[in-house]
């Protein structure tokens, strides 16, 4: 979440900025997470000329891919890859971890916010285990008072400028239940969609609730009680 409030206070202004978040749970409760962030490719090119005007070398994502997974990997996390790409318009970087016990992981996640940092924060975050094949996910992201005189007219300007641009998180597993977030047909997968704007200028009060029971395995004769609304 820091890292994408730093990107998106310098990239935000251009409204051409993408950003999704997915997690595939696996069928031994391992997690596979991908973040793309899509730019522009056009305010790439615009940025990178810019920097080679101050004798400078690169774009804004000239460090995709070169990530060292031994050095930059938190603790309970793998990075499996970083690559640079192109969807459409559209510059990617994507990274992909794997996360091997989600329930340690989640214990041991400190973001370590300052006093000085405003706009969106993840207010709490938990995985705690439900049974030997389900967990839950629960976190909370919510507005951090801001010290900073407000600008009316660059508020006007922010809101335009991100209007209908979303950052999406989806998890996808064997059955999703009890969610806050946007279910699939199949119950699956759920999504859920916020709000650019949010992320960097957030109504005073303002909170988003992620909560989602996600089972990763299930036995034939769990299927059956399900299907006959035994459990």
């Amino acid at each position: 979440m820091k890292l994408l409030l730093i990107a998106l206070s310098g990239l935000v202004l251009a409204g051409c900025l993408e950003i999704a978040a997915s997690a595939d749970v696996q069928p031994n409760g391992a997690v596979q997470a991908e973040v793309e962030i899509a730019i522009s490719a056009q305010l790439v090119a615009i940025q990178g000329a810019l920097a080679k005007d101050r004798g400078q070398q690169g774009d804004m994502l000239q460090n995709c891919g070169t990530v060292d997974p031994k050095e930059e990997a938190p603790k309970y996390y793998r990075i499996v890859k970083a690559s640079r790409g192109v969807r459409g318009d559209m510059m990617t970087c994507t990274g992909v971890l794997m996360i091997d016990d989600p329930v340690t992981a989640a214990a041991a996640f400190d973001p370590k916010y300052s006093d000085k940092e405003d706009g969106m924060v993840l207010e709490s975050f938990s995985v705690t285990r439900l049974s030997a094949t389900a967990y839950r996910l629960a976190a909370v992201i919510a507005e951090k008072p801001s010290t900073k005189t407000s600008d009316p007219t660059g508020d006007a300007m922010l809101a335009a400028m991100t209007a209908n641009r979303f950052v999406s998180v989806t998890i996808r597993s064997k059955r999703i239940e009890n969610t806050t977030g946007e279910m699939s047909p199949d119950g699956t997968s759920v999504t859920w969609k916020l709000p650019l704007l949010m992320l960097v200028k957030p109504p005073s009060g303002y909170r988003q609730e992620i909560k989602a029971d996600v089972t990763y395995e299930e036995s034939v004769v769990d299927r059956a009680k399900r299907f006959l609304g035994l459990q």
